[in-house]
């Protein structure tokens, strides 16, 4: 796992280096600074920063377009993840990076995702699950990573080392046969080393294992820089439990100087001097050891899972709440929007019926005028109706008391006829004009 990271690591500082890169962009001088903090936080404990970095440089890379780098990084966040027990979250990066690969049909890469989800459940004991997919990423890399495909088969030996020794140092002698094909003294060294421990592991023939240990230490001797050192305590452990020494094998696992498998080593240690009730209670420490390292990875991800819901919960409740505020907001809307309407609705009644009665005011008015009109007319055409008889009733009258008028029977029936017609034409337009009266008061 450990030796996969600085091989993506260095592949990225490669590819980012200025032998490179002969001029920088403003873009690819901020991906190179962003890189260098990325690589200085991922040996730090400071989980806080690296993810928070983390996220905003494989934003930045996916911004500018470079997907290879942005795939690479995401790998190594995975890393991240497993190597301080955050298996649930390495599982969530691994399927974010599987599922940005596929999206953009990267296929070329589906391999690091893959070989990722079979870090995840190497680190949570899931042994059949994690050889699965680190098969099936040796299937999808073919021959386009040798160095993920050493690690790999190193990662395959690790996990059949106890339960299938055979097939374990097959493994190994494939990632020797890769090394020693791509001259890659670093994973040569670390694949003969691995080899010699699964040999040590297994009981084998103790030549097998001394001709790994000349391999071994003929590429030390070397003194070639890009020798790896990781196993050199566990092969002088080996080395002298094989030679019988095993108080001074014993000696160097617990000064602290294997970083190994300790536990399986002393294990192994008792089992070659004899001890059997030494060997016993090694092994009683080696499973009391793996349940508290299985407990803790467990709790971890229990309580990543635990934080993760409640934060789930806390959205939907958000969600719930935003939901009802906007129902809210919406009813509140739909009954201004129902009062505006019904508002306008009675205003426009209103105004219709105050224009309706305006106008029928306004014709009733004119009615009256025109009737009052029609009244004035009648009333003068009456009143020279009664000028005219009333003028010849006062010129009989003056005639009648002259007293030089004498008329004759004739005469006097004549003008008593014409005087008694004017007066009845007068009392006819007396009542009409009482009639008139009349109509008007009504």
């Amino acid at each position: 796992m450990k030796h996969y990271t600085r091989i993506c690591l260095l592949a990225l500082l490669f590819l980012l280096s200025p032998s490179v890169v002969s001029a920088y962009t403003e873009a690819e001088e901020k991906m190179l600074e962003m890189f260098r903090q990325f690589r200085e936080l991922y040996e730090q404990d400071s989980e806080e920063e690296f993810y928070q970095l983390a996220h905003e440089y494989e934003g930045y890379l996916l911004a500018n377009n470079r997907k290879t780098d942005f795939y690479k990084i995401k790998c190594n966040e995975g890393f991240y993840d497993v190597r301080h027990q955050h298996n649930y979250r390495a599982m969530k990066t691994a399927k974010e990076l599987d599922e940005v690969m596929r999206k953009n049909g990267d296929s070329e890469y589906y391999y690091l995702a893959t070989g990722l989800f079979g870090d995840v459940y190497r680190a949570s004991f899931d042994g059949p699950k994690a050889r699965k997919y680190y098969l099936q990423a040796l299937e999808e890399v073919g021959d386009r990573d040798p160095k993920f495909s050493m690690t790999t088969y190193l990662h395959l030996a690790d996990l059949l080392n106890l339960k299938d020794p055979k097939k374990a140092l097959d493994y190994a002698d494939k990632a020797i046969q890769m090394a020693k094909k791509a001259d890659n003294i670093e994973f040569l060294s670390l694949s003969i080393a691995y080899k010699a421990f699964v040999t040590f592991l297994s009981n084998a023939d103790p030549k097998e294992f001394n001709l790994l240990y000349e391999r071994y230490d003929y590429l030390k001797n070397q003194n070639d820089p890009d020798f790896n050192h990781r196993y050199d305590q566990i092969m002088e452990v080996a080395k002298a439990a094989y030679d019988g020494k095993y108080n001074e094998a014993l000696d160097l696992v617990k000064n602290g100087k294997v970083n190994v498998d300790s536990a399986l080593t002393v294990v192994r240690i008792y089992g070659l001097s004899g001890d059997m009730n030494n060997t016993f209670e090694a092994m009683s420490r080696l499973y009391s050891d793996l349940d508290s390292v299985f407990s803790i990875t467990q709790n971890a991800n229990f309580d990543e899972l635990t934080t993760e819901r409640q934060l789930v919960l806390s959205q939907e409740e958000a969600a719930i709440n935003k939901k009802l505020v906007k129902r809210m907001t919406n009813w509140f809307i739909i009954l201004v929007l129902i009062f505006l309407i019904v508002y306008i609705m009675g205003r426009r009644r209103l105004v219709r019926k105050i224009w309706v009665k305006n106008k029928e005011l306004k014709d009733a008015l004119e009615k009256a005028e025109e009737g009052s009109r029609m009244k004035s007319r009648i009333i003068s055409g009456i009143g020279r109706e009664l000028r005219t008889p009333l003028n010849v009733v006062a010129g009989f009258s003056q005639v009648l008391s002259s007293p030089d008028f004498n008329p004759t029977e004739k005469e006097r029936q004549d003008m008593h006829q014409r005087i008694t017609e004017n007066v009845d034409k007068i009392n006819s337009a007396i009542d009409r004009l009482v009639e008139l009266s009349d109509d008007k008061e009504e």
